[in-house]
């Protein structure tokens, strides 16, 4: 089940912890499942980013916002990541997609949009 933020279709979410992304660049968001619906798919946004090589990327405690997806999330194992593919984008054009998600979606641990 994929999953639309902003009319672009994420893959479907899957657990933090046994993501294997593809080598492409992308914008991706950080979610954790809810006992109520804040999104059509049953998770909230909180966190919108983007990537030139989502299977590089640092989601981990180095990266800046884990110890606020820890805080929501309660522990790694109830993070979800979703991924949208944007091949051959330019950074300046991941940029303003997630800025875009994130000033709708406002994510709580996108310090920028609160």
């Amino acid at each position: 089940m994929t999953v639309n933020f902003g009319g672009y279709r994420f893959s479907e979410p899957i657990r933090l912890v046994g993501w294997k992304p593809l080598p492409s660049s992308g914008v991706y968001a950080l979610l954790i499942a809810t006992g109520f619906p804040l999104t059509r798919s049953g998770y909230q946004v909180i966190y919108l980013g983007e990537s030139k090589n989502l299977a590089g990327l640092r989601v981990d405690e180095h990266h800046p916002g884990y110890p606020c997806w820890l805080v929501l999330a309660g522990s790694r194992d109830n993070l979800y990541v979703s991924a949208y593919l944007t091949y051959n984008w330019t950074k300046a054009k991941r940029q303003a997609l997630a800025k875009k998600l994130a000033a709708t979606y406002r994510p709580f641990c996108n310090y920028e949009t609160r």
